[in-house]
């Protein structure tokens, strides 16, 4: 079976770290890909194990590198949408899409450095040129005995061809992090959108009916102070100051009335929009994230895997043949 998502996890842990390869590649890989622990021994026997996973475990929270000069959208998300009744379904997805982001991010930075070949003067070293050291052990210049010679040339020989099978490694790492790196960030992205949108959608929905019961209040309140005017009026003895006052109270009562009516009726569409989104827009957004996190897992995360993959089987299958 491919690697899971949480392997994948499991390779974003190695950011920083260098992956040593080897003719027992193959062996290693095979026991990453089913090993179910976080972390590997350094000491477990074979020289060219990965180094020990440093930092969180897989299960914990990735970091996100966020610019210091912007704020982290997901954090700007979170504080509009705080305090809202959210169905617990619905952060969960959220947040199960954020790691897988973040795992997709993280490992396609790691490998598309790993798959950089830094050489010459760009890496501060002499390059080794193999094949003119291999065709100088076969000049008649040559100062060693012809042990010197063929011990030499086969060296030589045999790290080139390493060399090569290292490029072509290289190679195909790079296009597995270019896939994780594209079509695996979009359809995390897309998954988020939709719950982000929902949630947006819940936060507009709760402010409108939050700001129609005040209305409402606002009204009832106003409406009883108006009959109290009112009363108040009819209680006067100076016939004109009475009317005056009652009829003052009277344009209160109607406004009052206008606003209790208008505040029914936003919160009758408010409370109807709370319905909608409990009953359609909440599984919409549930369906989006699912499809678009199988649809990664699936797609681009299982041809990375199996990208990888197959670039440390061909290396370590190459280098095996070279040696013998």
């Amino acid at each position: 079976p491919w690697p899971t998502v949480g392997r994948l996890v499991d390779f974003a842990e190695f950011a920083g770290h260098h992956l040593c390869v080897s003719v027992c590649m193959r062996r290693s890989i095979s026991r990453l890909s089913r090993s179910s622990k976080s972390e590997r021994s350094s000491t477990s026997g074979d020289p060219f194990a990965a180094a020990p996973v440093r930092g969180p475990s897989p299960r914990g929270p990735l970091t996100r590198t966020v610019s210091r000069f912007s704020a982290d959208p997901d954090r700007a998300h979170d504080k509009k949408v705080a305090g809202l009744p959210i169905d617990p379904a619905v952060t969960a997805a959220k947040l199960s899409l954020r790691r897988l982001r973040d795992a997709v991010d993280t490992t396609a930075s790691f490998y598309s450095k790993y798959a950089e070949r830094k050489r010459g003067a760009a890496s501060g070293n002499l390059p080794l040129l193999l094949p003119d050291l291999a065709e100088w052990s076969r000049h008649e210049a040559f100062c060693g005995d012809e042990e010197s010679r063929r011990v030499l040339h086969t060296c030589a020989a045999q790290l080139a061809a390493i060399d090569d099978l290292l490029a072509a490694e290289h190679a195909a790492i790079g296009r597995a992090a270019a896939g994780l790196r594209g079509e695996a960030r979009r359809l995390c992205e897309e998954g988020l959108n939709a719950v982000c949108a929902f949630e947006l959608a819940l936060r507009d929905a709760s402010a409108a009916s939050e700001a129609a019961t005040k209305a409402l209040r606002r009204g009832v309140a106003a409406g009883e102070a108006a009959k109290a005017d009112g009363r108040k009026a009819a209680s006067l003895k100076d016939e004109k100051k009475r009317q005056a006052a009652q009829a003052a109270a009277q344009r209160a009562q109607e406004k009052a009335a206008t606003e209790v009516s208008q505040g029914e009726v936003s919160l009758r569409h408010a409370e109807e929009e709370l319905a909608r989104i409990a009953s359609e827009a909440q599984p919409a957004a549930l369906r989006s994230a699912a499809d678009a996190r199988q649809r990664a897992e699936d797609g681009p995360v299982a041809s990375a895997a199996e990208g990888l993959r197959d670039a440390y089987g061909c290396f370590a299958l190459g280098a095996a043949r070279v040696l013998r």
